[in-house]
């Protein structure tokens, strides 16, 4: 049973877990004075190795919460689902964020998570207004249901929508990391979602006229179905392992 925003604060236990689709699992016990209390089981078995939700009394946070400024700006994490709007079957993302980071260091870690090779611009979306890269994430959203557009390569108009789907809490090793997802990434500059499904179209029929074209241009092939949340997960580590040899620069 996946818990649900009701402006209460539920508590976790220490065998928290996601299920394959990347859910909360799960059943309600007895009410506190702080809001429910929710056992669920083990979180995320192979997360340890990623260091991410691993402390013994996660948060789960709903909307409408008072936090201590304690717990808002320094222990909190997002849990938050990415779609690709467009597409059919959909394609998405669900992953652990911390809400201090940056909206440009947000770009970054969607591109990994999503697939993409930063080739073009990009800019955030709330309630149609254009966010600065150097906001920070919590300073946008803030609550569980709230929504984040991201527009990626403006000739091809890929929009993603990113909803906070839930706030736990953390401990000082937490690393962003990708718990689920389905599907794989459109190549770049395939046109946007209605080139996309003209690709797929012509890629699942060997008649048809552009076949052996896209088939050239896809040299190493594409797989639409193909996702592994273990190959996100190595290029996010690789990625902090990059940023932690980069040489400071001297003034």
């Amino acid at each position: 049973m996946r818990p649900r925003c009701s402006g209460s604060v539920y508590r976790i236990g220490d065998d928290t877990r996601l299920d394959r689709a990347g859910q909360f699992t799960g059943c309600l016990a007895t009410r506190t004075s702080s809001g429910r209390r929710l056992e669920i089981s083990h979180f995320l078995h192979w997360a340890r190795c990623f260091s991410a939700v691993h402390t013994t009394t996660a948060m789960i946070t709903a909307r409408g919460s008072t936090l201590s400024p304690q717990l808002r700006f320094d222990m909190r994490v997002y849990a938050i689902k990415v779609t690709l709007l467009g597409t059919r079957p959909p394609i998405w993302r669900r992953f652990l964020v911390e809400p201090d980071i940056t909206l440009g260091h947000l770009h970054s870690t969607l591109q990994i998570v999503m697939g993409w090779t930063n080739s073009h611009l990009h800019q955030f979306l709330f309630q149609k207004r254009k966010q600065a890269d150097g906001a920070k994430l919590g300073d946008v959203i803030a609550s569980p249901g709230s929504k984040l557009l991201y527009e990626y390569d403006f000739g091809d108009c890929w929009q993603h929508e990113l909803l906070l789907e839930e706030i736990l809490n953390r401990d000082e090793s937490f690393q962003r990391t990708c718990v689920a997802g389905a599907r794989c990434c459109p190549p770049e500059d395939c046109g946007g979602p209605h080139g996309f499904r003209e690709l797929l179209d012509a890629l699942n029929d060997t008649s048809h006229p552009e076949h052996e074209f896209f088939c050239e241009w896809l040299e190493d092939g594409f797989d639409a179905e193909h996702f592994s949340v273990e190959e996100v997960n190595r290029r996010l580590q690789s990625r902090r392992r990059s940023h932690r040899r980069r040489p400071v620069a001297e003034d």
